[in-house]
């Protein structure tokens, strides 16, 4: 049985009658590719590992980020609950003033010159109006 090289640029030659010899690769890149391999694979590991770092800082950017604006989205939330309760209480205003002023035109018993008014007339206070007078 021959014996295997012991190296990828080591080949054996046998001559006639004689044992086998080795002979090396004696190409000039040879040593040269055999080293760009390692490096190479250091590299990309290098190279494997920022990129993950970088995405992993970035996700957490992302995050921050997505914090900042829910915060501000509460805060504007807030803001539009106490706008909403501010219209809600001049609502009930509005609604005691409009009770206050029907109790005080059926008090004076002026409803015919406050429809004309709401007609865009006004009547005169010395002319009868048209309803009769109880």
């Amino acid at each position: 049985m021959d014996p295997q090289p012991q190296h990828p640029s080591e080949a054996s030659i046998q001559g006639e009658g004689s044992s086998p010899v080795a002979v090396t690769n004696t190409e000039p890149g040879s040593t040269r590719r055999r080293l760009d391999s390692p490096l190479q694979a250091i590299f990309g590991a290098v190279i494997v590992l920022l990129l993950g770092f970088a995405l992993t800082q970035t996700n957490d950017r992302i995050s921050r980020l997505e914090d900042r604006v829910d915060t501000g989205f509460a805060r504007i939330d807030e803001r539009f609950t106490q706008i909403d309760e501010r219209f809600s209480a001049q609502d009930e205003r509005l609604h005691e003033i409009n009770l206050k002023l029907t109790a005080l035109i059926a008090a004076l018993n002026a409803t015919a010159e406050v429809e004309a008014a709401l007609d865009g007339r006004l009547l005169d206070p010395f002319t009868p109006s048209d309803e009769p007078e109880s």
